[in-house]
């Protein structure tokens, strides 16, 4: 859910330690995991809406922004690099670029459909907890999952 590891290290340790605290509220009407995933997303989705608060306020002050742009673009990069000295060049970079567009196409997803996609696509989990986690009815996971994948489908199109 988030968009580099360095968001997703805060999101983890924010998510456990909220884990930790509230582990009495834990009635066992639900698998551990599927609460510790409702855990997760709302931690995920609260620093999400703070990190977009921070942006939004660092637009409208440019002198802020100033310097900025180059060093942003290079940690966005940073972390798609192949790391594996046995893979070959070309194979790499299809890769990269690959992650690069699987990246960029699941951030132009609604954040709803981005986290049915995630749950369901990359985590497997059933729609059934999914939904659970979301907060919302099956029903309402399957649609955004249906349009998340078109969505997904069309942006990736050059990789088929």
């Amino acid at each position: 859910m988030s968009n580099n590891p360095y968001d997703a290290e805060d999101v983890y340790q924010e998510a456990m330690l909220a884990a930790f605290k509230n582990i009495a509220s834990f009635k066992m009407q639900s698998q551990f995991s599927t609460w510790l995933y409702r855990i997760v997303v709302n931690t995920a989705m609260s620093l999400g809406r703070k990190l977009k608060n921070k942006i939004n306020s660092l637009i409208f002050n440019q002198s802020s922004l100033a310097g900025d742009d180059e060093s942003a673009n290079q940690a966005s990069i940073e972390y798609y690099m192949p790391g594996d000295s046995r893979i070959e060049p070309e194979s790499a970079l299809f890769n990269s670029e690959l992650s690069l567009a699987i990246s960029d196409g699941l951030s132009q997803l609604s954040d709803k459909e981005r986290l049915a996609f995630t749950l369901c696509q990359q985590q497997e989990l059933k729609i059934k907890d999914t939904a659970w986690i979301m907060g919302c009815t099956e029903g309402a996971v399957k649609n955004y999952l249906f349009r998340g994948r078109q969505k997904m489908q069309l942006h990736l199109q050059e990789f088929r």
